[in-house]
């Protein structure tokens, strides 16, 4: 009866540390910042091995300092939040060298921490496990749990505690690489508007003899275009784009976005289809400025998109509507085709899916492609 009875409390107590496992990976998926991070993991630690204090310390060997940002602690235990000597635990931090989790049952009883018994009556811990991490072969930081009484540690919870010191550091060098990722887009953005300044500078000082303006003003603008549309996908990490901010910065950038109402479901773009979306978005909104509903003050543009089709292999659908301008009128001569023309006639994709129709109350199009197509291009 009494085997059954451990039996039992084990299995409760193996499933709530499982648990704690799961809100822990979920929570973390929300974190934005490494304070975040590190108060989450300390709560859940703390809370599920009912210990008087859990946190992350960093560490620096070379100012033989440690920081804890803030730490987890039970009622009526003392945070130990702040900068201390590192000295103070010599033994301690000799023996996570070797990369493995520590853990000490009575510190006062090891005689191996003789050297750190001080510092550990002042801060209160007989227990203790240290889950270290490391960087380039040095020692930064560890997540930490205490106990203000004596506490033999069992396997599974020296385990546990691994387990979360994993996906925490997980969680830490997530958010350190996208902080560098967004330092090096931010760099690659600067780069980027350089070269198309030069692009524009080379054309305006090559072009200037060139008697229709027109041609060079329509050139210039394409190449704004371009430049609009790299800045999006340099939000977006170079992934792609979601197409809603990809038709607010083309019509930004054109001048025109009070007069253009954009609705739709959220649909990431590849980052060639973010380019091609873009041109293709800056050749129908120039037309409709010259030609169309936005030449004149009352004039609207509805820019609409849906997926239609099974899951799975559904194609995207775009409606550009102009409306309260003049009457579209086909081009007289359908077979001789501008830049801008075979750009519209290409759609979405390059290979056409366009139903165009100038109509008594402007010109509208329709532009079709499968989506799985348009998120891997």
């Amino acid at each position: 009866m009494i085997g059954a009875m451990l039996d039992v409390t084990e299995q409760t107590v193996s499933e709530r540390r499982q648990a704690a496992l799961v809100t822990l990976a979920d929570r973390l998926r929300e974190a934005r910042t490494s304070a975040e991070v590190m108060g989450i993991a300390a709560e859940i630690l703390g809370t599920t091995l009912d210990a008087s204090r859990a946190g992350y310390s960093r560490i620096d060997v070379k100012a033989d300092l440690f920081e804890v940002e803030r730490d987890w602690t039970a009622s009526g235990v003392a945070p130990i939040a702040g900068r201390h000597t590192l000295s103070a635990f010599h033994a301690t931090v000799g023996q996570l060298r070797d990369g493995h989790a520590l853990a000490t049952s009575d510190v006062e009883s090891a005689d191996w921490l003789a050297g750190d018994a001080d510092g550990y009556r002042v801060i209160g811990t007989r227990a203790q496990v240290k889950a270290p991490l490391f960087d380039r072969g040095e020692l930064v930081g560890l997540l930490y749990v205490h106990q203000s009484e004596p506490r033999d540690w069992t396997g599974a919870e020296i385990a546990f505690c691994q387990a979360v010191a994993d996906r925490t550091y997980a969680a830490l060098a997530k958010l350190e690489a996208e902080a560098e990722q967004r330092v090096l887009n931010e760099e690659l953005s600067h780069r980027l508007k350089n070269t198309f300044a030069m692009v524009l500078s080379i054309a305006a000082q090559s072009l200037r003899g060139v008697a229709d303006r027109a041609a060079v003003n329509a050139f210039e603008q394409r190449i704004h275009a371009l430049a609009s549309a790299h800045d999006v996908l340099l939000r977006q990490n170079r992934m792609g784009a979601p197409i809603a901010e990809i038709v607010r910065s083309v019509l930004a950038s054109a001048g025109q976005e009070d007069r253009v109402a954009p609705s739709g479901p959220h649909v990431a773009f590849g980052p060639r289809a973010s380019l091609s979306l873009s041109l293709l978005l800056h050749e129908l909104a120039t037309n409709a400025a010259k030609y169309g509903a936005l030449s004149v003050p009352t004039g609207r543009v509805a820019v609409e998109w849906r997926l239609e089709g099974p899951l799975g292999e559904e194609d995207l659908v775009l409606e550009w509507r102009e409306s309260g301008g003049p009457p579209a009128i086909a081009p007289a001569r359908p077979g001789r085709k501008g830049f801008g023309s075979r750009l519209i006639q290409m759609g979405l994709t390059g290979t056409g899916g366009v139903d165009l129709r100038y109509e008594q109350t402007g010109f509208s199009a329709t532009m079709r492609a499968p989506v799985d197509r348009l998120r891997h291009s």
